[in-house]
């Protein structure tokens, strides 16, 4: 029976380890990279929510403004009904 031993010599055995923090790198670079290309997606999604917000706020400036208008067309039409039975 043969016995085999995984023995580098020291050079190659810096080679490796060279080689691994290497990759550990890349791997951490890749990983980076797609943390900042998370990020701006959700600040692009953020400016799309602020953008739909104040379109909503602009939309119920003009609501509550009709609203408004309407009321005070009832309260218009109210008092003129209300001359006419006076006068009938």
């Amino acid at each position: 029976m043969k016995i085999t031993f995984n023995y580098y010599t020291p050079k190659l055995y810096t080679h490796f380890k060279a080689a691994d923090a290497q990759q550990e790198h890349r791997n951490f670079e890749k990983q980076h990279r797609e943390f900042e290309d998370d990020i701006t997606k959700i600040q692009s999604q953020i400016r799309t929510l602020k953008l739909e917000i104040n379109k909503l706020k602009q939309q119920t400036r003009k609501l509550n403004t009709n609203v408004k208008n309407l009321k005070d067309k009832n309260n218009t039409l109210e008092r003129d009904v209300s001359k006419l039975k006076n006068e009938y």
